[in-house]
């Protein structure tokens, strides 16, 4: 994959920061401006893998290892065929990004709606109307 101008910019800055610190320490090992100069390169690494991180593009086995439970590329593949989980397709199959979270279709059944318990997580903050809610009344009571 091509890195875009900015990425390679970034890179090079704490290149060049790290570089700075290594020529400060041939001088003196303990120099706090080197360490100065080493924990700003790391930031600047640090906050350009954060800004990449959702374009991150996995397969379904990795994207499922990644997962708190793990779930398996089956599963993974399934909840895409079944419209529950956002993919790209790409030559080589397909990608699902790195921060995608699965969402559980309501399923209704006579005119009752229910989560689908098998759900990994629920969206729990939000405007309550967004949340997805369980009707606790059953067809048999609602007729009574």
């Amino acid at each position: 994959m091509i890195k875009p101008r900015w990425q390679l910019g970034l890179e090079a800055e704490a290149a060049e920061l790290r570089a700075l610190a290594q020529e400060r320490r041939a001088f003196s090992t303990i120099d706090p401006v080197a360490e100065a100069l080493d924990r700003c390169a790391e930031r600047l690494e640090t906050r350009t893998q954060r800004i990449l991180e959702p374009t991150r593009e996995l397969t379904p086995d990795e994207w499922g290892a990644e997962q708190e439970p793990p779930v398996s590329g089956k599963t993974a593949r399934r909840w895409i065929h079944r419209g529950e989980l956002e993919f790209v397709e790409r030559t080589g199959g397909v990608k699902i990004l790195a921060g995608t979270r699965r969402v559980p279709p309501l399923v209704e059944a006579e005119g009752m709606a229910e989560v689908d318990d098998t759900a990994d997580e629920l969206p729990l903050d939000g405007p309550l109307e967004e949340r997805p809610r369980a009707i606790e009344q059953t067809p048999m009571a609602a007729a009574s």
